[in-house]
């Protein structure tokens, strides 16, 4: 199947990867709609975010200190290295419908209209989403609304209650 990657910190592709496989208390989804939201997606593929990353969270290069510490220069930078060409899973909002679950996954049927969220659920052509990050969609709600429920979630509990 194609899903949507980031390689390293700076390209955006699109590779053909192995279909997940269907895991306890997970779903699998064929998504109908995925939100692409450029300034989460791509914050990271450009060399000011990954500073900002390290300087918003120093814990990282103090990471960084206490494995040289440990492993070495050499060996430390090799692995800084290869974190610049990792893979990773790009997305984490979108809708679609059950075309398998696994036996411990009881409330959710194949065929199901469902909204999912989290890190990792990406940009794909089947997505692997935990059952507690899935959200029966009403027939009345279209795929192309639904998709914003992770973004509306977050941004409702960053905004705190209304009065």
């Amino acid at each position: 199947m194609k899903q949507v990657l980031r390689k390293g910190f700076k390209d955006i592709v699109v590779e053909e990867v192995p279909d997940p496989m269907v895991a306890p208390h997970h779903v699998l989804i064929r998504p109908h709609y995925s939100l692409i939201s450029s300034g989460t997606e791509t914050a990271s593929i450009h060399q000011d975010g990954v500073l900002k990353e390290v300087a918003d969270n120093p814990s990282h290069l103090k990471k960084v200190l206490d494995v040289m510490k440990v492993a070495g220069p050499l060996r430390t930078l090799t692995e800084v290295k290869a974190k610049f060409s990792e893979y990773a899973v790009l997305g984490y909002s979108g809708a679609g419908v059950v075309v398998d679950k696994h036996e411990t996954v009881t409330d959710l049927e194949i065929g199901d209209r469902v909204a999912y969220g989290g890190e990792g659920t990406g940009h794909g052509e089947t997505i692997l989403a935990g059952r507690n990050l899935v959200a029966k969609v009403a027939d009345s709600v279209g795929f192309e609304h639904a998709l914003l429920t992770t973004l509306a979630a977050s941004l409702s509990t960053r905004c705190g209650p209304q009065t």
